[in-house]
């Protein structure tokens, strides 16, 4: 399942996943399993249903307390990649940065899926405020360096195409796009012979705009095309506009539910939630009264109130059930 999700056969590794993940069930194979339930949340934000692809990282996260830190970590990604449809997903990205910096340090050893995310939130804040982070993007590029000997030395091409491509990335993020292109033909020219595509695709729209001068510059063009192709083309099962799907059939009528295995994207905050807003929210999720809010957080009961009904307002919610609620299957909580 994991190949052919790599190679872009979507459809096929989710029925292949569906009956690895029912035998793994009836056994111990913990770390299997968990590895299965995110890779199901990656082909659900592919197909579009959001709100699946939280439940299946939430599953993910049950198995233990290791288990649950790698998946926040798993989160955290997946919520990068949700920030072009709702930048309040990088604003939790960013939190959760902040978190995990206070409790470890860049590793120049071994492969560190914690690190090279904490670099992605790096990477798309400096992009959102470009000529910022530029000490931070040093100390990334000098993190995938170590991580790229490392790779090249244990002979992991997942992980060594992993860094080549973010090294890529931050080169196109700091204007050096000669450098960038360059970064890209190399991992192209490794990924090609086995035919890699989701780990291109899957980086957005800023690996779809290398892909593009790739191509007008004749780099790996025919390979460089095929991928540009799939990051164009929408999943066969997600809607368009104009009444039919992707692949030529008719929308339900209006007002009928979809599928629940094919639910489209959740409309986008048209206001994204403050820090503080999120931290009362979170609260809220635990059954914390309003006066005990305030006494955490050291503000008034009336402040603690007036941040309760922007956050109702912000979700369209009417009770902290339902605001609750909302928030979950938009991701902002867990």
């Amino acid at each position: 399942s994991t190949l052919l999700f790599e190679w872009n056969q979507v459809e096929e590794a989710e029925k292949l996943l569906e009956q690895g993940l029912s035998r793994l069930e009836l056994t111990m194979a913990q770390e299997v399993q968990q590895w299965g339930y995110y890779l199901m949340a990656q082909i659900r934000l592919v197909q579009g249903a959001v709100e699946q692809v939280f439940d299946w990282l939430d599953k993910a996260a049950q198995f233990s307390p290791k288990g649950a830190g790698q998946v926040a970590t798993l989160r955290a990604k997946t919520w990068l990649k949700l920030a072009g449809t709702d930048p309040h997903y990088l604003d939790l990205a960013i939190q959760w940065k902040r978190d995990r910096e206070q409790k470890s340090g860049l590793a120049e050893q071994g492969y560190d899926r914690e690190q090279l995310v904490m670099g992605r939130v790096t990477l798309a804040q400096a992009c959102r405020q470009p000529g910022s982070y530029l000490k931070e993007l040093e100390a990334f590029e000098q993190f995938l360096e170590h991580q790229l000997k490392t790779a090249r030395q244990g002979g992991w091409k997942n992980w060594e195409l992993e860094v080549m491509i973010l090294q890529a990335l931050t080169w196109k993020c700091r204007g050096k796009i000669e450098q960038a292109i360059t970064c890209l033909q190399a991992a192209l020219e490794l990924a090609e012979p086995e035919g890699y595509v989701r780990i291109f695709v899957d980086e957005g729209e800023a690996m779809q705009d290398l892909l593009q001068q790739a191509v007008r510059s004749g780099v790996c063009h025919e390979y460089a095309s095929k991928l540009l192709a799939a990051c164009q083309q929408p999943f066969p099962g997600k809607h368009l506009a104009g009444g039919e799907s992707a692949g030529g059939e008719k929308q339900a009528a209006p007002g009928a539910k979809s599928p629940p295995s094919r639910q489209t994207l959740p409309e986008p905050l048209v206001e994204p939630l403050s820090a503080r807003e999120i931290e009362i929210l979170h609260l809220v999720s635990d059954g914390v009264t309003n006066p005990e809010i305030a006494r955490q957080l050291c503000i008034s009961i009336n402040t603690v109130k007036t941040h309760i009904t922007h956050i109702f307002g912000k979700l369209g919610a009417s009770t902290r059930t339902h605001a609750v609620a909302r928030a979950r299957k938009l991701g902002l909580i867990p």
